[in-house]
């Protein structure tokens, strides 16, 4: 611990290292030239090693004055990047946002993307659990699809990011939807939402002629449909994030869409609603205000 030089040490180091001489780099570090000889000779005294060698025209560098310059120059950058940090997390703190597991594929990269250098740390769990994370303080936001079902607890709020419409997702090669009365007749087709209402769902495409196989997750569903070279029911923002060329994006024979929302606390944090306008475009949802 006694041979362990300071911040001032390091600093005079590398100085006299960069600048060539004791005397200029006293006057950089704006003391003495004197007080700068007398600090350089104690620490090699310290450290049992010549630092540098002093001559007419200067000092230069022996091995060890090498090393422990460049020592100190990692030292000092690290140091420097400490007070910028610590400025960073008093003006931009960490964001912790959620995602439930149907949508975080998509949505928590879109939100990284966006960072500018601000931290932000990501969960994925269940809709009601986000919300309630989020009422405990334990996230700052969470993107749900089921604040329009649920009653939402007194000390959080939601803002409509926009509605997800359901479309079908045809892979290249695989049947297309007819016209008349039923437009969906002889299909087999995967299908997956995010809400609680994937059995509503079913049934029209089921009074519609087709046959739904619900898949698990909206991930798991394109892939059955293109293993099985079927078309696939899923939300719109999954197609457009999964399209391949030669797949095709239609509409339901009718009108099915999911919310989805923003739960924050009563008075959230201004970058959590410009996330929230980025997100209604880049994953080509409908806007409620329309």
């Amino acid at each position: 611990m006694a041979l362990r030089p300071d911040v001032d040490d390091l600093e005079l180091v590398w100085t006299v290292s960069q600048v060539g001489s004791i005397g200029a780099a006293a006057r950089r570090l704006r003391i003495s030239q004197a007080s700068a000889s007398v600090r350089l000779t104690r620490l090699e005294r310290r450290m049992g090693v010549s630092l540098f060698t002093r001559g007419p025209r200067g000092a230069a560098p022996t091995a060890a004055g090498y090393e422990m310059a460049r020592r100190a120059e990692h030292i000092l950058g690290h140091l420097d990047g400490i007070v910028d940090d610590i400025r960073s997390a008093t003006t931009d703190p960490p964001l912790r946002i959620g995602c439930f597991h149907g949508l975080a594929d998509t949505v928590l990269p879109l939100i990284d993307s966006q960072r500018n250098g601000r931290t932000i740390t990501q969960a994925v769990d269940h809709g009601l659990t986000l919300i309630d994370w989020v009422a405990e303080g334990m996230l700052d936001a969470a993107i749900v699809s089921v604040a329009g079902q649920r009653r939402l607890p007194a000390d959080v709020t939601g803002h409509d990011i926009g509605r997800d419409e359901m479309v079908v997702l045809i892979p290249d090669g695989a049947p297309h939807p007819t016209a008349g009365r039923l437009p969906l007749s002889g299909l087999s087709l995967p299908t997956s939402t995010y809400d609680l209402r994937d059995h509503d769902l079913t049934a029209r495409v089921v009074a519609l002629g087709g046959t739904p196989r619900l898949g698990a997750t909206v991930t798991g569903t394109i892939r059955m449909a293109r293993l099985a070279g079927e078309p696939a029911i899923i939300p719109r923002s999954s197609a457009v994030a999964e399209r391949l060329p030669g797949d095709r994006i239609t509409s339901l024979p009718f009108t099915w869409s999911v919310r989805l929302s923003m739960i924050t606390r009563p008075e959230p944090d201004g970058a959590l609603l410009r996330l929230a306008k980025m997100l209604t475009s880049r994953l080509e949802l409908t806007s409620h205000s329309r």
